[in-house]
């Protein structure tokens, strides 16, 4: 009898197991689609359900796939499509699985191009991508780098951009003769749904220093802040390079020499912290100057601290306080140095001199 009840239960209880496995085996659904797109390109597109590898698999040549043994219930259907390079399209897609899902229309957004810059300046460089032809687009972001490893998180965000039709872009205030790396994504309201290809370009070289020849005429007022000074202007008369240069005479108070005319650029110059430059100035004076201020300097200002010192170090003849040094002619100094702030920078100069020509001032990376 015991044996007879076990074998019972044993048969009962295989019987729900099948049973089990039948009701299982009927919410098993198969979901299928056709993947499009404007470019054309539909051809191994991963698909994926959940996330999971097994429900994982990629578009034939016509943008077919078909996923089996999928529950009932709520799914996120994933889209992926790898182009050249780093460029990418995605899109994602909630469905409700209670039957055998056919879904014919699933648009991936075409890839997204970013144009090599054609446009680039000492501080700026010009960007321009393909137009999104997302139904969601919500809006483009600008990344930049110092190197290729670039996506949302080790880039720079430096613009976004909310109207579809809004794919140009002028990046300003670089450094010149540095290296810039840009990438753009496509996004919609809930997240990215493309990237765009890594583009390059190194803006000019130029000079830091606006017209440090003073070849514009009004170059003296354009470009400094000048004090104490008699007389300054841009002359023909003497130059070191070019065709003119500075000329300063310094100012009287009391009918005696101030002790020095000091100037300074009217506008920021953009370092590079660690970067290694190089500061280079033509000065040439004579006539009396007082005493202790037998100099032209030269430095380089980050806010009100000075971290660069260039001297000319001219010898005179002083008596009774008052100096006089007979015409040096040209003499050139420069200075290398390195930066240890990105802090911009401002030129600032200084002489005691009467009689005080600048010309040539440049200051070029390394």
């Amino acid at each position: 009898m015991i044996l007879n009840l076990n074998s019972k239960v044993l048969i009962i209880f295989f019987g729900f197991s099948f049973l089990a496995c039948s009701d299982d085996a009927a919410t098993a659904y198969q979901v299928s689609g056709k993947v499009t797109s404007e470019n054309g390109n539909t051809e191994d597109v991963v698909v994926q359900i959940d996330n999971k590898e097994n429900f994982r698999t990629t578009t034939n040549a016509a943008g077919e796939f078909v996923i089996s043994g999928v529950s009932l219930g709520d799914h996120t259907l994933e889209l992926f499509k790898q182009y050249d390079g780093d460029i990418y399209s995605q899109k994602t897609v909630e469905i409700q699985v209670n039957q055998n899902v056919n879904l014919d229309v699933l648009t991936l957004p075409s890839p997204l191009i970013l144009e090599l810059p054609n446009t680039v300046t000492e501080n700026s460089i010009q960007l321009q991508w393909s137009m999104a032809d997302a139904a969601d687009f919500y809006e483009y972001k600008v990344y930049v780098h110092d190197n290729q490893g670039l996506d949302e998180l080790t880039g720079e965000l430096v613009y976004v951009g909310t109207s579809i039709s809004d794919v140009v872009f002028e990046h300003t205030d670089l450094l010149p003769d540095k290296e810039y790396f840009y990438r753009v994504f496509l996004r919609d309201q809930f997240g990215q749904i493309g990237g765009s290809n890594i583009v390059s370009a190194t803006t000019l070289e130029g000079v830091l220093i606006r017209d440090g020849g003073f070849e514009i005429p009004n170059s003296n007022t354009l470009h400094w802040d000048i004090r104490d000074s008699l007389l300054n202007e841009v002359t023909t008369q003497t130059s070191a390079e070019g065709t003119s240069c500075f000329y300063n005479q310094l100012a009287l108070l009391d009918n005696n020499f101030v002790p020095a005319t000091s100037m300074e650029t009217t506008y920021l110059i953009n370092v590079e912290a660690g970067r290694t430059y190089n500061l280079s100035a033509f000065a040439r004076v004579q006539g009396e100057h007082t005493e202790g201020t037998t100099n032209v300097w030269v430095y380089i200002k980050q806010g009100n601290t000075g971290i660069v010192f260039m001297d000319f170090d001219f010898e005179s003849n002083n008596s009774n306080g008052i100096g006089y040094i007979e015409d040096t002619g040209w003499v050139q100094r420069s200075k290398v140095f390195q930066v240890n702030s990105n802090i911009p920078v401002r030129i600032h100069m200084a002489t005691g001199f009467q009689n005080t020509w600048i010309d040539g001032l440049t200051l070029e990376p390394q």
